[in-house]
């Protein structure tokens, strides 16, 4: 945000958005997502959305979709990233 200009990132298209009568809310938070074990081997697109045929996921928990910075230096992250994650994301 600079004064009042603002970037905005898409997460989806951009049809129908007509820039001069459009207006932007800040909610104070960055976006997130819905989480729960029932996403262990889904396939879901890039804004958390089963895309697989199976059921809605009903979410445990919401999380911030950036994350916290890791350590790389932290042993106990070093642990962690020797278990394997597979992950499949569609855009």
């Amino acid at each position: 945000m600079n004064g009042s200009d603002v970037l905005v990132q898409l997460f989806e298209s951009s049809t129908g958005i007509n820039l001069s009568n459009s207006k932007v809310r800040f909610l104070g938070r960055s976006m997130e997502l819905g989480v729960s074990e029932d996403m262990l081997g889904r396939v879901f697109d890039g804004l958390g959305n089963p895309i697989d045929e199976g059921p809605q996921i009903l979410p445990d928990a919401r999380m911030d979709i950036n994350g916290l910075p890791m350590n790389p230096a932290a042993e106990a992250i070093r642990r962690s990233l020797s278990r394997r994650v597979y992950l499949r994301l569609t855009a």
